[in-house]
């Protein structure tokens, strides 16, 4: 892209340059030298295979508004990203893949590879939603925080992390296509969730801030599931609740 052009001819090792993602790239490979240290290869296709920077420091990648698609691992250690208000789809399908974070969010997160498996590496922070379309995310004993949407067609394994809803707007929708997670919070001052099938907690459940709306789904909880609320859980009042013990101290239940 032109916004990328850096003129012909490697930059000099002494410049600072900040290349900014506004639309969606597509290209068949690109080297950034970042000043100072090593070379950064993304891989190939239309689309950057591999990003990794390992060793590189003070490097920082804008997201912007585009999409940043990645057919294999993603690894910002040491790297600042800018979240923009764009997307990034992982869209391997083979397994083995993995995402560190290394401190830094996205906005918008999707997994849309047939056949693909990634594995998270440590804490996943989500401005916007998270959507597993096609494939297999693993979650292991990493935390994940969602600021909007969580929308599941493929597979997600929750395992022994905790899942944190902490958007401030109305109309955020979950879809969990059978998940089993472990610990759910829900924890956005003005937040509101609804469900759109059953909701499974092996964990705990705590609504600190926010309103979740179950809307006639099941809320399958485990026999020792602690429910804490100082929010608000709403339902119809048909719906199928499965180990439930009120939270009879604070919050609200309509």
């Amino acid at each position: 892209p032109a916004a990328w052009d850096s003129g012909g001819g490697s930059q000099s090792m002494s410049t600072w340059y900040t290349f900014s993602l506004e639309n969606a790239v597509s290209t068949t490979k690109v080297k950034i030298t970042v000043p100072g240290l090593a070379n950064w290869w993304p891989g190939e296709l239309a689309e950057w295979q591999t990003i990794t920077a390992g060793a590189v420091g003070n490097a920082t990648v804008n997201a912007g508004t585009g999409t940043l698609t990645v057919g294999g691992d993603l690894d910002l250690t040491n790297i600042t990203r800018a979240a923009g208000t764009g997307t990034v789809v992982m869209n391997a399908t083979d397994t083995g893949n993995e995402l560190t974070m290394d401190s830094q969010s996205f906005n918008n997160l999707t997994f849309n590879g047939s056949g693909g498996e990634w594995t998270l590496q440590d804490t996943l922070d989500l401005r916007g939603n998270l959507a597993v379309t096609d494939g297999t995310f693993i979650m292991g004993a990493n935390n994940v925080a969602i600021g909007g949407n969580l929308t599941v067609t493929g597979t997600l394994t929750a395992s022994s992390a905790a899942v944190t809803f902490d958007a401030t707007d109305a109309d955020n929708t979950i879809t969990t296509n059978s998940t089993a997670f472990n610990d759910v919070v829900f924890n956005g001052a003005g937040g509101t969730w609804t469900l759109q099938d059953a909701l499974d907690i092996d964990g705990d459940l705590t609504i600190t801030n926010g309103t979740l709306d179950i809307a006639g789904y099941d809320l399958a909880l485990a026999a020792t599931t602690t429910f804490s609320n100082a929010g608000t859980l709403q339902m119809e009042g048909t719906e199928p609740l499965t180990n439930f013990t009120n939270d009879t101290y604070s919050g609200v239940m309509v």
